[in-house]
């Protein structure tokens, strides 16, 4: 969170924010944010540090007291989101050490291709049982000092016939328990997310179909639907916090453009400007633009 934060107050100036990729449903057809600038300020410094500081101290009181607010509460929903998102992410981290593994996804890889859930592993374009190094998504591991990824069809399929599962299936305990998994984000997300990875589970043999929104098919089981279900809620959790740090980042912004530009531009009142936000439907944010009125 300081790394955050530091960057915050580095970079706000610098940065403008797009929102596309978001989904929200907290946003109406009313203006986000909107306000009018009548007086002078030279309090470049205040703005930057703390938005609405610099307005308080020209005694713009009602434009600090927006700054401020947005400040405070973007930042206490941030800080608490955050931390949930983080703190669920670490408890399902820890489910998924515990209740999958590398060597059983190895060793009951094949079980399931004579099985009546066998068409959720096949391949779409053929109806084939898809191999265990065909898979779209990798897992990156180490052995005898030795990277591998199991999407290599060449590489990781000559350390499964000549050493991992040599005989017909049967698999060495004693080396598959010798690798060393890469345990980063995309390893996480692949256990979880993707059939490729179903038989790594401990209770795989408690398979059972799954049909997503999109009607999709998927393996599923009572721990990879835990897994599945605390990982998309940490993810959410991260998302709200994602939301409100940008909020922060504007509210930087247009504080200090409020200082530096407007300010200079209504030093002796001659100049009236507004800037409020738009509402556009196509966008997950609802956000739409800026818009910049000057009179005089």
């Amino acid at each position: 969170m300081i790394n955050r934060l530091y960057i915050l107050f580095l970079f706000s100036l610098a940065f403008s924010i797009s929102f596309d990729k978001y989904e929200s449903d907290f946003y109406s057809k009313k203006p986000i944010l909107s306000y009018n600038s009548n007086n002078v300020s030279k309090n470049i410094f205040k703005s930057l540090v703390l938005p609405g500081w610099g307005q308080y101290k020209s005694g713009d009181y009602k434009k600090a007291f927006v700054f401020l607010c947005i400040e405070s509460i973007a930042f206490s929903i941030y800080y608490n989101y955050d931390k949930k998102g983080s703190d669920l992410e670490a408890l399902t981290r820890e489910f998924g050490d515990k209740h999958w593994s590398f060597s059983t996804w190895i060793a009951d890889y094949y079980s399931f291709e004579n099985s009546n859930y066998r068409y959720i592993f096949e391949r779409e374009e053929t109806g084939t049982y898809k191999e265990l190094w065909e898979g779209g998504h990798k897992i990156e591991f180490w052995y005898d000092n030795a990277t591998y990824t199991t999407g290599d069809n060449t590489q990781f399929r000559a350390l499964y016939d000549a050493i991992l599962c040599p005989t017909n299936g049967n698999c060495n305990d004693d080396a598959l328990n010798s690798v060393r998994v890469n345990k980063d984000h995309h390893y996480y997300e692949n256990i979880g997310k993707y059939d490729h990875f179903f038989t790594g589970w401990d209770d795989n043999g408690d398979i059972y179909e799954f049909q997503k929104s999109s009607g999709e098919l998927i393996a599923m089981s009572p721990n990879k639907k835990q897994y599945r279900s605390n990982w998309e809620d940490a993810a959410a959790f991260n998302r709200v916090a994602d939301y409100a740090l940008y909020a922060l980042y504007t509210n930087h912004v247009l504080s200090l453009l409020d200082i530096l530009v407007f300010s200079k531009i209504n030093k002796n009142n001659k100049v009236n400007y507004a800037i409020n936000t738009t509402y556009n439907s196509n966008n997950k944010m609802g956000i739409g633009g800026v818009v910049l009125t000057i009179a005089w």
